[in-house]
């Protein structure tokens, strides 16, 4: 009998796992197709139900890839770019303290900010 709970725990938490990984596998598609806040909902869905390493470091690689879409995305306002790149930095750091690109991202503009003698956003 605790073989059998055991073999359906484990069946049950490999099926979860397969379905995290394929959520993660659809929002790095959606990332990779500049679909930046769907991938980011789909994983903080997946983030809320099961936080795990795999989908923590998800999240934080995706809010940090929007962050930079935002900041070198030449088309919007610089003032757009930097404020709303700066929300994604943060929040991939939130998430990952040691994404050194988040940080050094981060860091930059707020080095902008101070340079023109201005606030830096929250």
């Amino acid at each position: 009998m605790k073989t059998l709970f055991f073999l359906t725990f484990l069946l049950i938490g490999c099926s979860s796992n397969n379905q995290n990984i394929e959520k993660i596998a659809e929002a790095n598609s959606l990332l990779q197709s500049g679909k930046y806040d769907k991938a980011i909902s789909i994983l903080k869905e997946l983030n809320e139900e099961s936080s795990d390493k795999q989908t923590v470091s998800a999240l934080a690689n995706a809010h940090l890839q929007y962050g930079n879409f935002l900041m070198y995305n030449e088309e919007l306002d610089r003032k757009v770019r930097y404020v709303s790149a700066l929300k994604e930095y943060r929040a991939a750091l939130a998430l990952d303290n040691n994404l050194a690109e988040a940080r050094s991202n981060a860091e930059l503009i707020e080095s902008i900010y101070k340079s023109m003698g201005r606030e830096i956003p929250n």
